[in-house]
């Protein structure tokens, strides 16, 4: 059970939201086996219920200090003057590099042009395994947010990647690479849920239905109401997320991205423009590899550090602390 945390032998699940009764039995416990720290290992979401354990502690006068050691396997954690790395981040690019790196080293088929469209993740985790395995191309929320690109130029665009590759240049196979947030960060996504919302509330008795919907919509975003799945649209329509806005199911992005792309292919064939006769698209859904990579030399020493500083500071009776290391581009006994 080396370099495991643990995570072999002690089960492990979500922090949910603690209520005061669950608080007082934390209290108990505590006192009960006279602990001097409790440490937790937690995402960013988890923080704020760890938070309100030590606040809590505090009040209660309850010598146990709290201590928090942050991982995140997709980086959401940025701050590079006290978290420079996150926990669990390197392991995730490790094994997720070489899987997509395996498939982009799949061998070629003569007889038609072979795409990958592979999802890693959230950005910054699709953006790290794309510069470990150069893609041919690579969209991520942020980048498509920037570019204020429509969703029908980027697949024109990998469209003309892939013809140009055919054609110009020999090439038949490739990979494409797209983050979690690639649909809710285009400006057209954007655009939708806000009139879909202000239509929902000034003329609720008009939508009964997702073609009521769409024949309310202005012309740009009808034609991209029409490209989403029937359950985005569904949903859209007639759900609603916590904020109060329409509701963005989770797509799987790689999926409908490259059937997007292989029906502009052959759309161009049936217009006569140049194109790619026999093309097929395999999607690759690879985040749960990230859950189940071996630790890397890097985790490895991060996750000791971090321990040997939540150790000194729940010895030191510092509650509400979380944990962290600095000077990582130095060597460890630096750190």
């Amino acid at each position: 059970f080396l370099n495991q945390a643990g995570s072999d032998l002690l089960p492990a699940m979500p922090l949910s939201r603690l209520s005061n009764r669950i608080l007082t039995q934390v209290v108990k416990l505590c006192e009960r086996l006279c602990l001097v720290g409790l440490v937790f290992l937690c995402g960013p979401s988890e923080l704020s219920e760890v938070a309100k354990i030590a606040e809590h502690f505090s009040k209660s006068q309850v010598p146990t200090a709290v201590v928090a050691v942050l991982h995140s396997l997709s980086g959401w954690v940025q701050l590079p003057e006290w978290i420079p790395a996150n926990l669990g981040f390197d392991s995730a690019r490790s094994v997720l590099s070489e899987a997509a790196g395996n498939i982009a080293l799949s061998k070629e088929s003569i007889q038609r042009d072979i795409y990958h469209f592979v999802a890693c993740g959230s950005p910054t985790l699709t953006l790290e395994v794309a510069m470990q395995i150069h893609p041919t191309l690579c969209f991520i929320g942020v980048d498509v947010a920037q570019r204020r690109l429509a969703l029908q130029a980027i697949i024109d665009e990998i469209c003309d990647v892939i013809v140009a590759r055919h054609h110009e240049h020999g090439l038949h196979s490739g990979v494409v690479m797209i983050s979690d947030d690639f649909f809710e960060q285009l400006v057209q996504m954007r655009a939708l849920r806000d009139e879909v919302h202000r239509l929902r509330t000034e003329r609720p008795a008009d939508i009964r239905s997702e073609e009521d919907a769409n024949m309310l919509l202005p012309d740009d975003l009808a034609e991209f109401f029409a490209l989403l799945p029937a359950d985005v649209r569904g949903a859209l329509v007639f759900r609603t997320d916590f904020n109060g806005l329409p509701m963005l199911k989770p797509q799987e992005a790689e999926r409908e991205v490259g059937n997007m792309v292989a029906r502009c292919l052959r759309e161009r064939g049936q217009r006569g423009e140049r194109t790619v006769e026999a093309f097929s698209q395999q999607p690759h859904s690879l985040r749960h590899l990230a859950w189940s990579p071996m630790p890397t030399p890097l985790d490895c020493l991060l996750g000791y550090a971090l321990g040997h500083v939540a150790g000194v500071l729940a010895t030191g009776g510092q509650n509400g602390y979380v944990a962290s290391v600095r000077g990582m581009a130095g060597p460890g006994t630096a750190w």
